[in-house]
């Protein structure tokens, strides 16, 4: 038993054992030393592509932002809802208190009564709008004078104020049928 420990042979081996181990766990430690550079590097190369990506989505949402406010400003002031049944908003009711469009529309319920005779409340509604905005409707002087100035006071086209005007008509024509 005590020749194996004088063999150079056996420490030679021992030495040459020890030596391979070292070298395979430093390479070990150099190959993960490697692998981790490159797993930085990457999630370095990620986060500046992510903040680069972040920086345009968040300018095209400021550009989208900016649309969407230009696009309300040209619509202007809402005088109807678009829920249904339409109906006005509280400049809409402003307006029809200004123009005593209930009037209006009682005065044109006569003309208009006659056509409506069998319709859906939708068709009467649409055919309100249609009367108030096309050729049909031809309004004196002092009542398109005052649709005008009421247009122009709040900043209005003159449709949305004629889009009052046919509520206030549908809503007569729909009450008389009811009677």
């Amino acid at each position: 038993m005590v020749d194996w420990v004088n063999n150079p042979f056996v420490w030679i081996n021992a030495i040459l054992g020890i030596i391979t181990v070292v070298g395979f766990l430093a390479r070990l430690i150099f190959l993960f030393g490697r692998w981790k550079g490159k797993v930085d590097e990457a999630q370095s190369t990620f986060k500046t592509n992510l903040d680069s990506i972040t920086k345009e989505i968040r300018a095209d949402i400021d550009n989208i932002h900016t649309d969407v406010k230009e696009i309300f400003r040209r619509m202007g002031p809402v005088t109807a809802t678009s829920e249904s049944p339409i109906k006005l908003t509280d400049l809409g009711h402003e307006i029809s208190v200004r123009l005593d469009a209930g009037a209006i529309a009682d005065s044109l319920v006569p003309r208009v009564r006659a056509r409506v005779s069998g319709m859906q409340p939708y068709e009467v509604q649409e055919l309100c709008f249609e009367y108030m905005n096309g050729d049909e409707f031809v309004p004196t002087n002092d009542v398109n004078a005052l649709i005008l100035q009421c247009a122009f006071d709040k900043g209005l086209k003159r449709k949305q104020v004629l889009d009052v005007i046919a509520i206030e008509l549908r809503d007569r024509l729909l009450q008389s049928r009811e009677e």
